[in-house]
């Protein structure tokens, strides 16, 4: 299935129940990176999964391929959340032009960045029936990558020395970022933090890399790249409180006890303390217990875990999610 945002091509699938329609439909938003519209991490195809999961309950689903992937045309790098958020209303459009969906039951279901997309567009799309925000960061963009960097590193077992190196790193990175100035010391000092890394690899890894000097190069690229991207910028300094407050449709929030990129315990409080601020008409705040990003079953949360787990959801996950999306879409 094709549809567009402007002159950005969008491939997506639309998923349906059996029987006859019309249907609720919810539009699924993904999380940063390339993603396909199912969401396949190591295996597991995450909204694949819940589109049937949805479709056996009797709800629609869309899911589409970021932009700059699949079948869908653009640069993911070059796309704000803005950006975003625009990709997803032409979802909505789609689904509400369609005669076997129900175009005032719609809502949106966003995991990981798709749940900072999410709250955005409601806010501005009229006819959002209801947010789920699955994993979904509520503090602003820089905030959450330095919590999430200790985390990782912490799990890593990276000596402090170390820990210190990527905070001084990451920390130049936020200040070009902000003033636009900086990034030949942003570019010395990934290089020499790449350079230290590859001198710790063992003999046989490091010779198996072939030209140090130019795999270090290439590494540097990518990450300045990303970095340069005003994807990253729009990341950094988007705040999602203020969006979450001024939701007027329900809210549901999950979050993975054992989540190392987007932390339950800081994020759980920041949406509760959002929606005290707000006047949000229902809301459910829940944390899957022994659950990681992805709301799989885990042992540490780490994303190094993610090949060696089932690929499937925790049983909990969906008895939290499947009942409030079916009360939701229900008739009242």
């Amino acid at each position: 299935m094709i549809f567009a945002n402007g002159e950005i091509i969008l491939a997506g699938e639309v998923t349906l129940p059996d029987g006859d329609g019309p249907y609720p439909a919810v539009v699924l938003i993904s999380g940063s990176g390339d993603q396909l519209r199912d969401s396949e991490v190591a295996g597991f195809k995450m909204f694949a999964v819940l589109a049937d999961e949805l479709a056996e309950r009797g709800i629609a689903s869309l899911r589409f391929d970021d932009r700059g992937v699949g079948g869908s045309g653009g640069d993911g790098l070059a796309a704000t959340i803005e950006d975003r958020a625009a990709d997803v209303e032409a979802a909505l459009e789609l689904l509400r032009s369609r005669d076997d969906i129900k175009a005032d039951n719609i809502g949106l279901v966003g995991h990981s960045e798709g749940g900072m997309v999410a709250p955005f567009v409601a806010n501005r799309s009229d006819g959002t029936a209801f947010v789920a925000l699955l994993a979904a960061p509520a503090v602003p963009g820089a905030e959450l990558l330095k919590t999430q960097q200790l985390d990782l590193l912490g799990l890593a077992g990276a000596p402090q020395d170390e820990i210190e190196q990527y905070q001084e790193l990451q920390r130049l990175v936020f200040e070009a970022i902000a003033t636009g100035q900086g990034w030949d010391q942003v570019t010395a000092a990934s290089r020499a933090l790449a350079l230290q890394q590859v001198e710790g690899l063992p003999e046989g890894t490091r010779n198996a890399l072939g030209d140090i000097a130019n795999y270090v190069d290439v590494i540097v690229s990518q990450e300045l790249t990303a970095w340069q991207s005003p994807w990253f910028a729009s990341f950094v300094d988007y705040d999602p409180s203020p969006a979450i407050a001024a939701l007027r449709v329900p809210v549901m929030a999950l979050f993975g006890e054992l989540d190392t990129q987007v932390r339950s315990d800081i994020n759980a409080t920041a949406i509760s303390e959002a929606i005290a601020a707000g006047d949000i008409p229902g809301y459910a705040i829940a944390t899957v217990f022994g659950a990681n990003h992805l709301f799989q079953a885990a042992s540490t949360g780490s994303p190094d875990e993610y090949d060696l787990l089932r690929p499937e959801f925790a049983p909990e996950f969906l008895d939290f999610l499947l009942p409030w999306l079916t009360e939701q879409v229900s008739p009242r």
